[in-house]
């Protein structure tokens, strides 16, 4: 859990959740606005495509994006932290 707190990891990981959040609150401003104006068939078609649609879409885009992240922050992988390996590190590699 401490690799998470690393100066060099953590910043991906609060930018993916910033996104998340924006996404969640969008959404939630969104559908709140149609259902008070009751707009049915508009409010049915924005959850079915900030459902399963958009959160795949933004579970794809967050791992792109966080693994690229990590490779430019240079912060130590999972396996150099617990090491503690030295800089300059590899970064991760895979996974996020």
């Amino acid at each position: 859990m401490d690799w998470y707190w690393h100066p060099l990891v953590r910043p991906a990981y609060s930018e993916v959740t910033f996104a998340w959040t924006i996404f969640f609150a969008a959404r939630l401003f969104l559908q709140f606005s149609l259902f008070e104006n009751q707009n049915v068939n508009s409010l049915a078609i924005t959850n079915f495509i900030t459902g399963w649609p958009a959160t795949i879409l933004l579970l794809i885009l967050s791992y792109l994006y966080g693994t690229w992240r990590l490779a430019q922050l240079r912060g130590p992988s999972v396996d150099e932290y617990r090491e503690d390996t030295p800089a300059p590190w590899k970064s991760q590699r895979r996974g996020f």
